[in-house]
């Protein structure tokens, strides 16, 4: 059975061909002078997802000091169905999904072959994310309804 973590570390590994930074201890990965942040949950709460997406901060690690970086791009990936609230939320701030993007992975989880997604951001490393998917898992993307 496929697990997000499991998925996400065979992606990154996936990336090092790229030539892409990839930040081992968090799910963030640099191309040029972006950040590319994977988030995994099990249920994506609206007020923690709104904090998230409007404070691009992130502190990372980098030997014994941190370093604060502003992330460019953010994707959820989920193991359940977002919630509606959520759905509706999207409408609500700005330009979100144009650095936001959501990956609903409940079907793939249970040894299904689709990942439900909403991506409207010019992120390159997203967009090799959704070809993976495809090409390793032989998942069909289909879009969010919104």
């Amino acid at each position: 059975m496929l697990k997000i973590w499991n998925l996400l570390d065979e992606f990154k590994e996936y990336c090092k061909q790229r030539d892409w930074n990839i930040h081992e201890k968090v799910d963030v990965i640099e191309v040029g002078n972006e950040y590319h942040r994977f988030i995994w949950t099990s249920h994506l709460y609206p007020d923690t997802f709104r904090r998230v997406v409007t404070h691009p901060s992130y502190c990372i690690l980098e030997g014994i000091c941190c370093r604060m970086i502003k992330i460019s791009y953010v994707a959820w990936l989920l193991s359940e169905d977002p919630p509606i609230s959520l759905i509706k939320m999207l409408s609500e701030i700005p330009n979100i999904t144009k650095k936001v993007a959501i990956y609903n992975l409940r079907s793939a989880l249970k040894g299904g072959r689709e990942c439900q997604r909403l991506n409207e951001t010019n992120s390159v490393v997203f967009a090799t994310f959704e070809e993976f998917l495809k090409d390793r898992y032989g998942m069909k993307l289909k879009l969010i309804k919104r």
